[in-house]
């Protein structure tokens, strides 16, 4: 600010005192140097860095966040944002150092964990991303999304019974999520279990009769217990909805062309 008062007083001493000032033009100057360095606080980043990632502009918003941290390196808000626009542009790595400042901030953040979580799961370590879910239904227990993820995670590491638990948290905590019944139903029908997997079939198809995953699993299911017939229904189903591979448009033709499922 003072070296643009002095600029300033540097620009009006250039004009002779008998010069009458050009009222207009000097306003405008003086006006734009009042403006850019008014311009220079935390909030004037953080609110343009909002804008610029409101118009799509990720990297012009990061920028802008990094210039507001200068100013407040301790402003929750302003590292969880830049976290979050990192994680846009797929610097997992980079939202995983700024959530984590978050948290060193505000431990009981969960929305952090939960993205950091995210971050992590994004770039393979699975153990890491179960941990910050968990630290998420700690501080949340009612927290389903974090269930769910928690449990496609463990789901990941091969930890089956771990991820049946999860999503059947999930179900508890919101009875109308279809992906938890689809995500337990394929566990189920990795396991063999196979009615037990029709079953959250079923339940998921109820909730949402457009899943084509859904109709293909149960056909899966149906299959496998020697039910040819509901297998062939659900293939048609499927194919209906746009699920159309060749390996599928193939397995039709073996077991349902007599049907006449194939036409």
């Amino acid at each position: 600010m003072k070296k643009r008062i002095a600029l300033l007083g540097t620009f009006l001493s250039f004009i002779p005192v008998s010069q009458p000032l050009l009222i207009g033009s000097t306003a405008s100057f003086i006006i734009s140097i009042t403006k850019t360095a008014s311009a220079e606080t935390f909030e004037f980043y953080l609110e343009r860095a909002i804008e610029k990632e409101e118009k799509g502009d990720t990297f012009g918003s990061i920028y802008d966040y990094t210039s507001a941290i200068r100013l407040d390196p301790t402003n929750v808000d302003a590292y969880f944002r830049r976290g979050q626009a990192k994680m846009k542009i797929n610097d997992f790595e980079g939202a995983i150092e700024d959530l984590t400042q978050v948290v060193e901030l505000d431990p009981n953040n969960v929305d952090a964990y939960f993205y950091r979580a995210e971050a992590k799961e994004s770039l393979g370590s699975f153990f890491g991303a179960v941990k910050d879910y968990s630290r998420v239904i700690n501080i949340d227990p009612l927290y389903y999304e974090a269930y769910y993820k928690r449990g496609l995670s463990k789901s990941k590491m091969k930890n089956f019974e771990g991820a049946i638990e999860d999503f059947t948290k999930v179900i508890e905590l919101n009875p109308t999520n279809s992906d938890a019944y689809l995500q337990r139903g394929i566990i189920h029908l990795s396991l063999r279990s196979y009615y037990e997997a029709i079953a959250d079939f079923d339940k998921t198809i109820e909730l949402d009769p457009k899943s084509q995953e859904a109709f293909i699993s149960r056909m899966d299911a149906k299959e496998r217990i020697g039910d040819i017939t509901g297998a062939c229904e659900d293939a048609k189903k499927a194919k209906k909805l746009g699920f159309k591979t060749q390996e599928h448009l193939d397995w039709i033709k073996e077991k349902c062309s007599s049907g006449g499922w194939f036409n």
